[in-house]
């Protein structure tokens, strides 16, 4: 049995003392070959902190699946400021474990819900306060996040290349990729919670190319992982980098050096045709992702150089701009979320988010930095054209009706009634019992503590059925699928329209998700993937719990 947890409260006053806790870099096997080993990360302080480690948003609870007890939770310490780990190989310590994904995902929910990011809260998909963590959940190589249970579980594994020949065992809960990753999964379900929903290989390749990003944007925030990516002072970065490259430890399974994925790829959407993999879906996105990264690393470098007046290799001016390109990079790209629909979401509409959230916040691309992302986007395929990037269906205040924004975001139901004063210009059927999705408010910071317009955030949703065909349904036990529509608005706090995008059951779609349903059956991928559940009449495709988001196994 578990020991009763005991929390600690950390101080009187306003201010919390700093949580100090030591985590891997990477992974075991980069600490051995870069030197990239341990670091001691500095966390902001908590009221209360709890064995596990516990704090307000996530838990650490050392269960597998079964629900046998692998170590007690790891105890912090009594004045506070960090916890008793013990000594010994931080491979073979579970104390350390626990303490180490604890700290990563604390960590890099902190970077996402930083002004400089997202600049509000993210709310989770699911009941509780807590995301609950299982760095010993099951023996695989794999992680999950599993949304019914609101947690994330972590796998370990046997490999090869061990002392004297013997099998090393490998824990995924000691990979900064892999946890940050699985974080992604629990981030964006709690952003968009209908992109958990079967519909395209677009959507399920979001969710992977997310992860993905968010372990990079991690990665570049530490100031160890900028210096070894630049140690070399180049003006240009190497293809692959430790950055590019997610899991190495866990790809490579203890040996060799191949990654799970790279971002340093150079997949196009018209290698997609004939494939629904969302892993290879992912690999666009992210290699976009990289892609500028690397366009702005080179600019940034050539005026941080002539502004410095140092040479191109300086290192002074080679790791300012990484971190600059990093910064910028992750604002564009992440930021956009709030500006893409709650449902149906194309790479597509992605990309026009994307340009438009910047454009809000820079309406002046005086660096040109809008450009260069068009010509990575065209290069990977998304938008024949810079008009295919412009937003389809602008909304003008005047277009409204019942419209006063203090009122809108009065409550829920004053938010609702605004939206059905509006069906027919939202494009909401008159006949569906449509719901609101999502009512918030952001304050975000750019660069130079420039302060961009504070957005009020408006999703609404509502579900389409589409008749299965007869073969197909019976094998599936159904007779409709559920195609979810809906559409987000961004205003200012002004009440000004900034951007709008709704989805709604076009033929295309319907065609999409028919197809998409055909091609993962043919593919056995219900039997392990997705099941489907009956609400009413209606049929819902979801994800399964144990969706292995980490191997695309």
């Amino acid at each position: 049995m578990p020991r009763p947890r005991t929390f600690r409260y950390q101080s009187t006053t306003s201010e919390f003392a700093p949580i100090k806790a030591k985590a891997f870099i990477q992974d075991p096997l980069v600490a051995r070959t870069d030197g990239l080993g341990l670091i001691e990360l500095k966390l902001p302080g908590e009221a209360w902190l709890g064995p596990g480690p516990t704090t307000a948003r996530v838990e650490v609870i050392d269960e597998d699946e079964e629900g046998n007890v692998w170590a007690d939770p790891v105890e912090p310490l009594a004045r506070g400021g960090g916890f008793s780990v013990g000594r010994g190989d931080p491979v073979k310590n579970f104390r350390h474990h626990q303490v180490n994904v604890w700290a990563h995902v604390v960590r890099t929910l902190g970077i996402l819900e930083d002004a400089r990011m997202f600049g509000r809260r993210i709310a989770w998909a699911f009941p509780g306060g807590r995301l609950v963590i299982r760095p010993h959940a099951f023996e695989e190589q794999n992680a999950y996040y599993d949304r019914d249970l609101g947690a994330i579980h972590f796998g370990y594994f046997r490999a090869g290349g061990g002392a004297d020949g013997d099998e090393e065992v490998l824990y995924s809960c000691l990979s900064h990729d892999i946890i940050t990753h699985e974080l992604g999964h629990a981030v964006l379900d709690g952003l968009k919670p209908l992109y958990y929903e079967l519909e395209s290989p677009d959507v399920a390749g979001f969710h992977e190319y997310f992860g993905d990003a968010l372990s990079m944007v991690s990665s570049l925030t530490m100031k160890e992982v900028v210096r070894h990516v630049v140690r070399e002072r180049k003006e240009k970065l190497d293809l692959r980098s430790l950055v590019s490259d997610i899991a190495l430890e866990f790809g490579s399974s203890g040996h060799g050096d191949q990654p799970l994925r790279s971002a340093a790829n150079r997949r196009k959407m018209s290698d997609l045709n004939g494939t629904w993999q969302e892993h290879d879906y992912s690999e666009v996105l992210s290699g976009a992702f990289y892609d500028l990264l690397l366009v702005l690393y080179r600019d940034m470098v050539k005026r941080r150089a002539k502004e410095l007046d140092k040479g191109l290799d300086d290192g002074q001016v080679v790791v300012g701009a990484l971190i600059g390109a990093a910064e910028t990079t992750s604002r564009m790209m992440l930021r956009a979320l709030d500006y893409c629909p709650p449902c149906g979401l194309t790479y597509l509409d992605y990309a026009r988010a994307i340009l438009r959230s910047d454009e809000v916040a820079y309406p002046l691309d005086a660096r040109g930095y809008r450009e260069m992302l068009v010509k990575v986007l065209r290069k990977r395929g998304i938008g024949k054209s810079n008009r295919d990037l412009t937003v389809e269906k602008p909304l003008r205040n005047t277009d409204l009706r019942d419209y006063d924004i203090d009122r809108l975001v009065a409550s829920p139901t004053d938010a609702y009634a605004f939206l059905d004063s509006n069906r027919e210009i939202l494009e909401i059927p008159r006949d569906v019992n449509f719901r609101l999705e999502r009512l918030y408010r952001t304050k975000k910071l750019s660069s130079g503590r420039y302060y961009p317009p504070q957005e009020i955030v408006l999703e609404f949703s509502w579900p389409h059925e589409v008749r299965v065909p007869k073969k197909l349904g019976e094998r599936l036990g159904m007779e409709r699928a559920t195609l979810w529509c809906g559409g987000s608005i961004v205003f200012d706090t002004n009440g000004n329209v900034l951007h709008f995008v709704v989805k709604t059951a076009t033929k295309d779609r319907k065609r999409r998700l028919l197809d998409y349903l055909k091609q993962l059956d043919s593919g056995g991928y219900f039997a392990a993937r997705y099941s489907v559940r009956h609400e009413g009449r209606r049929a819902v495709v979801t994800k399964r719990a144990r969706l292995r988001h980490a191997t695309g196994a």
